[in-house]
C-alpha cells in the first residue's frame, strides 16, 4: 500500500506541468502597427500552474536579440492553480522602426515561463507627399487558434472558435469576407453561419460560432455524432487561407498534444482550462487548442 501511495504521489507529480503562461494570453498582447513606431501595449498575463509564495514576473522585449523594453508585474491574483499578473493600465512599448524579430519573453521567478516570437515586415508606401510605412505581422497568431466549449457537454452549449487575422493577410488594406469550414475530406461537418469581414489592417481576434450544414449551430453535444479527424479552413472565396487540424474522439475535441499534463516545455504549453473573463474564477469551459502544423 505505502508502495503504491508512493507511485501515485510520484505519478501525480510528473503530471503537472511547470509554472507556464497561458499563450492565449500572450496571443492577446498585439502589435498596433497604425503607431510611429509600431507599439505594443502592456496586457494581463495568465500563468497556468503558478507555484505557491510570492511571484516574481518579468517580461523582457527584444528587437533582433537586443533588449529593448523591460517591465515587471504591479497586480497579482490567484484563482485556483493559475495567477493574473496585470498591468498599469494605457501603457504602451514601442517595437522599433526596423524589420525583423520581435520576441516578447516572460520569466516567472527567474524561470522561462512563456515566449511570443513575432516578425515585423516594413514595406514604404512610396508616396513623396506622404511618406507612410505599411508594416505586416506573422506569428504564432497565424499558426494557433482553439475550439471553445462547456466541460460538461450535455448542456446545450454552443461551440466556438477563435482565431487572429488581418486584412493584409488577405491582400491589402481593403474589406474582405472569409469563411469558416470544419469537414472530414469531402464531407463538411460544420461552417460559419456567414461570411465574417476582415477589415484591420492590424490583427485582430475573432470568436465566432460554428453551424451545422442544416443551419442549426453546432453544440457540444453534437460532437458526439462527429468522431473522427477533421480539418478547420479559413477561405476567401474558394482559396484556403489556413487550415488547422484536429481530432473528434468520445464527444470531445482531443487536446491537443501541447496540453497533455505531462507536457514539460513551459514555453509551448497550451492548457485546455483558463480564468474565466471575470476573473475570479476558473472558466466551466475547455479550450480546444488547433495549430496549422
Amino acid at each position: 500500500m505505502i508502495i503504491t501511495a508512493v507511485l501515485a504521489a510520484n505519478l501525480a507529480i510528473a503530471q503537472t506541468p511547470p509554472a507556464s503562461v497561458d499563450f492565449a494570453s500572450l496571443l492577446a498582447i498585439l502589435p498596433k502597427t497604425q503607431q510611429n513606431p509600431p507599439t505594443i501595449q502592456r496586457q494581463a498575463i495568465d500563468i497556468a500552474f503558478a507555484p505557491t509564495g510570492d511571484l516574481n514576473l518579468k517580461v523582457t522585449l527584444e528587437n533582433e536579440g537586443t533588449v529593448i523594453d523591460t517591465y515587471t508585474n504591479s497586480i497579482m491574483t490567484r484563482v485556483a492553480t493559475f495567477a493574473r499578473q496585470t498591468f498599469r493600465g494605457g501603457v504602451f512599448s514601442p517595437l522599433g522602426d526596423n524589420s525583423g524579430k520581435r520576441s516578447l519573453i516572460v520569466t516567472l521567478n527567474d524561470k522561462p515561463a512563456g515566449r511570443l516570437d513575432f516578425t515585423m515586415t516594413k514595406k514604404p508606401t512610396g508616396d513623396p507627399y506622404n511618406p507612410q510605412n505599411i508594416w505586416t505581422v506573422t506569428g504564432p497568431w497565424q499558426t494557433h487558434g482553439y475550439l471553445t466549449y462547456l466541460i460538461n457537454t450535455s448542456n446545450q452549449q454552443r461551440v466556438n472558435f477563435v482565431f487572429w487575422i488581418s486584412s493584409l493577410e488577405l491582400g491589402t488594406d481593403k474589406t474582405y469576407q472569409v469563411d469558416l469550414v470544419m469537414r472530414r475530406g469531402t464531407t463538411v461537418l460544420a461552417k460559419s453561419p456567414r461570411s465574417l469581414y476582415v477589415n484591420f489592417v492590424d490583427l485582430v481576434r475573432k470568436a465566432e460560432p460554428l453551424h451545422l450544414p442544416n443551419g442549426d449551430p453546432l453544440m457540444a453535444t453534437d460532437l458526439g455524432k462527429m468522431t473522427g479527424p477533421y480539418v478547420l479552413e479559413i477561405k476567401l472565396g474558394s482559396k484556403i487561407i489556413r487550415t488547422y487540424r484536429g481530432e473528434i474522439a468520445g464527444g470531445k475535441f482531443v487536446p491537443h498534444k501541447n496540453s497533455s499534463l505531462s507536457h514539460t516545455d513551459p514555453l509551448t504549453f497550451l492548457p485546455e482550462r483558463f480564468i474565466s473573463d471575470g476573473g475570479n474564477s476558473v472558466a466551466d469551459q475547455l479550450r480546444a487548442w488547433v495549430t496549422t502544423f
